[in-house]
C-alpha cells in the first residue's frame, strides 16, 4: 500500500475510534441512565411506589427530544407497602433522588445499604420502621442530607453517626440508653424541637440539655431527673408538650406547670405527684375528666385547651378529690375497680351537666347522682344493680334531659321511674328486658324527642301503640326488636317523627316504605338526618 494510502487508513481508523468512543461516552453518560431510569420508575410504579419526576438540563433538550430526556426522577414515597424487598434494591439506579419516604413498610437495617451511594439525597423519612443504629450506618455518605425523619430509639453509635453529617438539621430525636457525653456529641441538639429520652445512662444525663433552647416536645422515660432540673428544662423552652414516664419529680413542680398555661399536652405517669395534689392544682379548669383503673385524663375547655394525663395509685377512698375539679361539665368512671366507692362529691361539683358510669352502681349511688343539681345527661354502662326504687330517684333531677343505659338489665318496674322523669328528650335502651306492657310508662314522656331501643327482644307490635303517643317524637331506632310490618300502621301521622331506623327487625322493605308514605316530614336513612342514641 503506497504511504499517503497508508497514512489515510490509518487518521480514518483513529478518526473512526474516536467518533465510536464519542458515541460510547454518549450512550453511557447520557442515554443508558435515563433508560435506566425510566425502567426503574415503571417497576417501582408497578409496585405501588409513587414516583415523582422534575425537568433537568438544557431547555433545549426538551425542545427537540422531548421530556422523556430531559426529566429525572427526584422523590420516591411509599406508605404502608409490605413488598419493600420487591423493589428497594432498584433505588441506587435513581442517582438524581433528593426525597425519599419509606414509612411503616417493613424497611430491615440491611434495606438502607441501596440508600448508601444516593448522594444527591436531601430528605430521608423511614419513620415506623424497624430501623437501629446498624441501619444508619449506611448513611455515612449521604453528605447532603439535610433532613431525617426516624422514629426509632437511637443509641450511642447512632448518635455519632447523625452527628458526623455534615448537612443534617434533625427537628426529631428519639434515644434511647444513652449518656450525657453521648448527647453532647450531638451538636444538632440546640436545633431539635421534639425530644423523647429513655433510659438515660447515668445521673447527670440531663447537663447535656443545657444547649435546648428550642425544645417543643419532650418525653423522658425511666429518667434521673430533679424537681430543679426539670423547671430548668422547661423554663428554658417554648414547651407545649411535656410527657414524663417513671421519672421521679415531685409535687414542688405542680405550682410551676399550673402556671405554664402554653403546655397544652402534660402526662405525668407513675412520677412522685400524687392523685389529690395534681387534681388540687391542676385539676381545677378541667371540662372533661376521664377517671379508669388507676389512670385519669382531663380536658381543659377553657383557654388553655389543656390535656393532662395522670397515671400512678388511685385508691376508691379518695375518689373524692375530684371536689377540686369545680368547673368540670362531664365526668366519666370506668373500672370494676371503683365499684363501691363514695360519689357524694358529685353535688360538690356545681357545673357539672353529664356522667358517664362503667361499673355496676346501687340506688344509694343513684340518690347520690340525684344530688348533682345541674345534671343533664347520665349514661350507664354494663349490669346494674339499681332497683326500680333507685330509678325513681333521678326523677329529682330538674334540667335532666338525656339517658342512655346499656345493658343495666331494665324491667317494666324500672321502666314505671324512667316515666316519671318528664324532662327527657333523649333515651337509649340497650339490652332490656322491657315488655310492650312496659312500654306504655314511657307515654307520660312528652317531651321525649328520640327513642332507642336496641336488643330488647321482649318487645313486639303492641309497644307501638304506646310510642304512637309521644307526640314529640321525631327520631326513632330499633335495632334487634322483633316488631313486623304488621304493627308499623300505628306509627302513621305521628306529627313530628322524621327519622326511622329498622335494622333486624322483622320489618320488609315494603313496610317501611308505606310508613313513608305516611309520616308528613319522613325522610330516609340516608338523607342527612343527623341521628346519634
Amino acid at each position: 500500500m503506497p504511504r499517503p494510502l497508508s497514512k489515510f487508513a490509518v487518521r480514518s481508523l483513529m478518526l473512526l475510534l474516536m467518533l465510536g468512543a464519542m458515541v460510547l461516552c454518549f450512550l453511557l453518560v447520557f442515554v443508558f441512565p435515563i433508560v435506566r431510569q425510566h425502567t426503574i420508575a415503571d417497576h417501582l410504579n408497578s409496585h405501588g411506589v409513587k414516583v415523582e419526576w422534575e425537568t433537568s438540563g438544557s431547555p433545549w433538550v426538551e425542545k427537540y427530544l422531548g421530556s422523556y430526556w430531559s426529566t429525572e426522577v427526584v422523590s420516591v414515597r411509599v406508605r404502608g407497602k409490605e413488598n419493600t424487598q420487591e423493589w428497594v434494591s432498584w433505588l441506587p439506579g435513581l442517582r438524581s433522588l433528593r426525597q425519599l419516604t419509606i414509612v411503616g413498610s417493613r424497611l430491615k437495617d440491611d434495606d438502607l445499604r441501596y440508600v448508601a451511594g444516593l448522594t444527591q439525597l436531601e430528605c430521608l423519612d423511614i419513620q415506623e420502621n424497624a430501623i437501629t443504629d446498624k441501619g444508619l450506618a449506611y448513611l455515612k455518605s449521604l453528605h447532603n442530607l439535610q433532613t431525617l425523619i426516624h422514629s426509632e430509639p437511637v443509641g450511642r453509635d447512632g448518635i455519632d453517626i447523625l452527628a458526623a453529617l455534615p448537612s443534617l438539621k434533625m427537628e426529631y430525636l428519639k434515644v434511647n440508653q444513652v449518656a450525657a457525653h453521648d448527647l453532647k456529641r450531638f451538636k444538632q441538639l440546640s436545633e431539635i424541637r421534639q425530644l423523647d429520652i429513655s433510659h438515660p445512662v447515668g445521673d447527670d444525663w440531663a447537663t447535656a440539655m443545657a444547649v435546648c433552647t428550642n425544645l417543643q416536645a419532650l418525653d423522658l422515660t425511666d429518667a434521673s431527673l430533679s424537681d430543679q432540673q426539670l423547671i430548668a428544662i422547661v423554663q428554658a423552652n417554648p414547651l407545649t408538650m411535656l410527657y414524663l414516664t417513671d421519672v421521679p419529680v415531685g409535687e414542688s413542680i405542680l405550682p410551676f406547670l399550673h402556671g405554664r398555661t402554653e403546655l397544652t399536652r402534660l402526662g405525668l405517669m407513675r412520677t412522685g405527684v400524687s392523685y389529690e395534689k395534681m387534681l388540687e392544682h391542676l385539676g381545677t379548669k378541667a371540662g372533661y375528666i376521664l377517671l379508669s383503673d388507676n389512670a385519669i385524663m382531663l380536658l381543659d375547655y377553657g383557654e388553655t385547651g389543656r390535656q393532662l394525663h395522670w397515671e400512678g395509685e388511685l385508691p376508691i377512698e379518695k375518689i373524692g378529690a375530684l371536689e377540686y375539679c369545680q368547673e368540670c361539665i362531664h365526668l366519666r368512671v370506668q373500672g370494676e375497680s371503683y365499684q363501691g366507692c363514695d360519689l357524694s362529691f358529685l353535688c360538690e361539683m356545681p357545673l357539672l351537666e353529664g356522667v358517664t358510669f362503667g361499673f355496676p352502681l346501687t340506688d344509694e349511688d343513684l340518690k347520690a347522682i340525684s344530688r348533682a343539681s345541674k345534671l343533664k345527661d347520665i349514661q350507664l354502662t354494663g349490669p346494674q344493680q339499681v332497683t326500680p326504687q333507685g330509678i325513681a330517684y333521678l326523677r329529682n333531677l330538674p334540667q335532666l334531659e338525656s339517658m342512655d343505659l346499656y345493658d343495666a338489665g331494665l324491667t317494666d318496674a324500672h321502666f314505671k321511674g324512667i316515666g316519671e322523669i318528664r324532662t327527657l328528650n333523649r333515651f337509649s335502651v340497650f339490652v332490656s328486658k322491657i315488655t310492650s306492657n312496659g312500654m306504655a310508662h314511657l307515654c307520660q314522656l312528652q317531651s321525649l324527642e328520640r327513642l332507642s331501643l336496641y336488643d330488647c327482644e321482649s318487645l313486639d307490635d303492641a309497644a307501638l301503640p304506646h310510642i304512637a303517643k309521644l307526640n314529640s317524637l321525631s327520631g326513632l331506632q330499633f335495632k334487634n326488636v322483633p316488631i313486623t310490618d304488621q304493627g308499623l300502621p300505628c306509627l302513621y301521622g305521628m306529627p313530628n317523627l322524621i327519622y326511622v331506623s329498622l335494622d333486624e327487625t322483622n320489618c320488609t322493605a315494603e313496610g317501611e316504605q308505606a310508613l313513608d308514605k305516611m309520616l308528613p316530614s319522613y325522610i330516609h336513612e340516608g338523607d342527612p338526618y343527623f341521628f346519634e342514641p
